[in-house]
């Protein structure tokens, strides 16, 4: 059994050689272990300390995101006959001592996909609250779309069988870790959590985005092409609902204006706006049905 641990790589040069150098060099069930440095447009030599450290090395011209840097990790895997992927951050977040831990239910055969949480127990000691809450909401969202609980879509360190890669189809460049459990989930792969160890840093700054909102932003629009192009039915009825509510009320205030004062004048207009709404939700409905078709047909 061969595996492949890659670490996407952005300015990380302060800790990047502590994280490679920590990863096990020998375990039991594994014939070869490799090291894939995913360097994301780094400007502080970074590339220059995977190389010294004769590790495999992806370059990027540019920082694309680590959407794409797990792209080019799932492009390297691929091509080059792995059984298992790991994926860990570059700035000593999580321990690669629970490496083993993480790969262990794919070595017995009972998971293809495997994701650390990070809140199992409690709030990580250092992580802002803000942070906390979003992650929670998201992983709340996520698992609301896919049917199961989940309690961490955004944790970098995982582990994947060559199934589950070679299912896995990721579009966006920002990020990929919400992206896993959309796709994935829906092609009925077998998915589990772990509890692992995390660390946060005070003076830690976020290399993914330069705010908690224009994260959340881009973590939005991921969950909505995803949902247009793996869930329609759901986005859809959702639309479809939020036309629904008020076409109901404007209906039944017209409805019940007529019923007591016996007549339509006055309230035409509240009997149009309900028309009008309840016609929307209406196609909103019946499209997200035949696109669900059409899902289903491609799939």
């Amino acid at each position: 059994m061969r595996l492949l641990v890659s670490i996407p790589c952005y300015n990380e040069s302060a800790t990047l050689e502590e994280v490679v150098t920590s990863i096990p060099k020998d375990l039991d069930y594994v014939d070869k272990i490799d090291i894939l440095v995913v360097d994301d447009g780094s400007s502080d030599g970074s590339s220059a300390i995977a190389e010294r450290l004769n590790v495999f090395l992806i370059s990027h011209r540019k920082n694309y995101g680590v959407g794409r840097a797990f792209q080019s990790a799932q492009e390297w895997f691929l091509s080059h006959d792995y059984d298992i992927l790991v994926t860990i951050d570059a700035d000593l977040q999580f321990d690669p001592m629970d490496i083993p831990k993480l790969i262990q239910p794919i070595v017995d055969n009972k998971f293809d996909f495997v994701s650390g949480s990070r809140f199992f127990a409690s709030k990580p000691l250092n992580m802002p609250n803000s942070k906390y809450l979003g992650n929670k909401l998201v992983s709340r969202l996520v698992g609301l779309i896919t049917g199961r609980k989940i309690s961490d879509v955004s944790c970098g360190f995982r582990a994947f069988n060559r199934a589950s890669i070679n299912s896995l189809q990721i579009h966006s460049d920002f990020t990929y870790t919400q992206e896993c459990f959309l796709d994935l989930s829906r092609k009925k792969i077998d998915i589990c959590e772990i509890p692992i160890s995390v660390k946060y840093f005070l003076d830690r700054e976020s290399r993914v985005a330069a705010s908690l909102f224009v994260y959340g932003k881009k973590v939005l629009q991921i969950l909505f092409y995803t949902l247009k192009d793996y869930y329609p039915f759901k986005l859809f009825s959702i639309l479809s609902l939020v036309f629904f509510i008020p076409g109901v009320a404007f209906a039944s205030f017209f409805v019940y204006m007529f019923i007591t004062s016996g007549k339509f004048s006055g309230y035409l207009f509240s009997g149009f706006l309900g028309a009008y709404f309840l016609s929307i939700s209406l196609f909103l409905f019946c499209f997200g049905m035949l696109a669900d078709t059409l899902v289903n047909s491609r799939r």
